[in-house]
């Protein structure tokens, strides 16, 4: 019996495993090459569809060809820079392939790379199922064929490393912590570790190693099940893993002492504040022009730094710590002088945007389904506006490529989303594990707060393990209801 169910399993995952790399293959043979610029050289999509491409794939062309964690000039106006606002891992990641493959090659090597990360994902997740008596094929295959995933492993960009390592944490803890009275100090090392590599991936991962020790601490002191270990135990192995954590952040942050004369992890994050400011005065002012909004932001900007006598530093270029401090905490003094309703409505309708979106605009670009004339404009986005512009984008192309992504993607999402609403209510109701049920979903709450009044679906990327285990206890359960499922594999 026992030999039966391992052949069924590998049979199981040579069927997945070819239309996982089906599904991949022919969206890569299928991408656009496209120009950056009129009259420039054509480029992978890998690269020219990626967010934030330059602090990624951009500063790893710079390593590979000179070893400088710096963002090069490329193609814009912008001179070339240290890297700041982000940590040094994609870049090394992707410098590999580019070193030894060329720029031109180099996407085939880090499309194959991110889908193996993501194959491995959904590999992992099989032991995370089993813990809750769900079906382990059905949330693998969940996460494999996830089109959020999957269209974010064919870009240059650092969600899929981040995702992979952030499920890899909440693995170990899972199956080597949570699960045990006495978990070995060993494994807290290791996640402490890895919570390092998160936060040298994407500053966001400061979050994490920041939240996770407090949370750990809360669901084990609000779950009294005789497995879950004592408060004492999580803190001591906190304390280990802060140390591993330290070991692994250090030589980067040295390195932004030496560039930028400041002991910190990242730095030069005005940007996304300024992003920030701009999204509340549309929330709070919705009729202005939207043009005018970056400018009427950047007045309160200087009127907060004339009051500080610092209104010389918007015109400093020389990197002074004390300016970058002083711009700093003028965009954060602007954010929190609107009211705080709003930012909290806001908060909350980024994080409805973020759970709802379908990501489909990223595969319509990597496709070349959007002209770059059209990419502005059309926003394949779960709202009736989105849906208008989709409809009438692809009727008047004659084409209806984007309509089917998006109507794939958003019907997914929507499944999903139901399914995984009924899958939680089943998994609280049961009272089993529910240190682990606390667990993702206090990460989960973190990590969309976190991102503020941000809203992408991209940004989704590391919860989609857990969203999809949640559907998947979800479907079985309405499986098991209806008897079409008896067992759980």
């Amino acid at each position: 019996m026992r030999s039966l169910t391992t052949v069924s399993t590998y049979r199981t995952q040579a069927i997945l495993g070819l239309l996982f790399v089906l599904i991949n293959g022919l969206l890569f043979a299928f991408a656009h090459d496209s120009r950056p610029y009129p009259g420039g050289p054509l480029l992978s999509p890998t690269y020219h569809a990626a967010a934030d491409g330059q602090r990624y794939w951009g500063v790893a062309v710079s390593l590979a060809e000179t070893g400088s964690f710096t963002i090069p000039q490329l193609w814009d106006s912008r001179p070339e820079e240290p890297l700041q606002r982000s940590g040094p891992l994609p870049a090394i990641a992707f410098s590999i392939p580019i070193k030894f493959f060329g720029f031109d090659n180099a996407p085939i090597w880090i499309v194959t790379f991110q889908c193996l990360l993501v194959f491995v994902m959904g590999l992992l997740s099989r032991q995370i199922a089993d813990i809750f008596d769900t079906n382990s094929t059905l949330l693998q295959a969940l996460i494999l064929f996830n089109p959020n995933l999957i269209s974010l492993a064919h870009l240059a960009q650092s969600d899929i490393l981040f995702s992979f390592i952030f499920f890899s944490i909440l693995y170990l803890i899972t199956k080597k912590i949570l699960l045990y009275t006495r978990p070995r100090y060993f494994w807290f090392a290791i996640v402490g570790g890895l919570i390092g590599l998160l936060t040298l991936t994407r500053d966001i991962g400061l979050v994490v190693a920041i939240s996770l020790p407090i949370i750990l601490i809360l669901v084990c002191t609000m779950d009294r099940h005789p497995n879950t270990p004592p408060v004492k135990i999580i803190i001591r192995g906190c304390l280990l893993g802060s140390v591993a954590f330290l070991m692994v952040v250090t030589p980067w942050v040295i390195r932004n002492h030496t560039v930028f004369q400041s002991w910190v992890l990242t730095t030069g994050n005005t940007g996304q504040l300024q992003y920030i400011l701009e999204t509340l005065h549309k929330q709070q002012y919705p009729d202005y022009p939207a043009k005018i909004v970056p400018q009427l932001t950047q007045l309160n900007i200087h009127r907060l730094l004339d009051e500080q006598n610092r209104s010389y530093c918007l015109l400093d270029s020389t990197n002074n710590p004390d300016c970058d401090t002083a711009i700093r905490n003028a965009h954060i003094g602007a954010i929190l002088s609107y009211p705080p309703k709003l930012i909290f409505l806001s908060t909350i309708k980024a994080s409805i945007k973020t759970m709802l979106g379908g990501g489909t605009k990223r595969v319509a670009n990597y496709l070349g389904l959007i002209p770059p004339e059209n990419q502005r404009g059309t926003q394949l986005s779960p709202t009736p506006t989105g849906l208008l512009s989709a409809v009438s984008f692809s009727l008047i192309r004659e084409q209806y490529g984007s309509l089917l992504l998006f109507a794939l993607a958003m019907g997914f999402v929507i499944a999903t989303r139901l399914s995984g609403g009924l899958g939680l209510y089943v998994s609280i109701k049961s009272q089993s594990f529910l240190s682990i049920h606390y667990l993702y979903l206090l990460l989960t709450v973190v990590l969309f707060v976190a991102y503020f009044v941000v809203a992408t679906s991209r940004f989704r990327a590391p919860v989609e393990p857990i969203l999809m285990l949640y559907a998947t206890i979800g479907l079985v359960s309405i499986a098991r209801k209806l008897g079409i499922m008896e067992s759980t594999h």
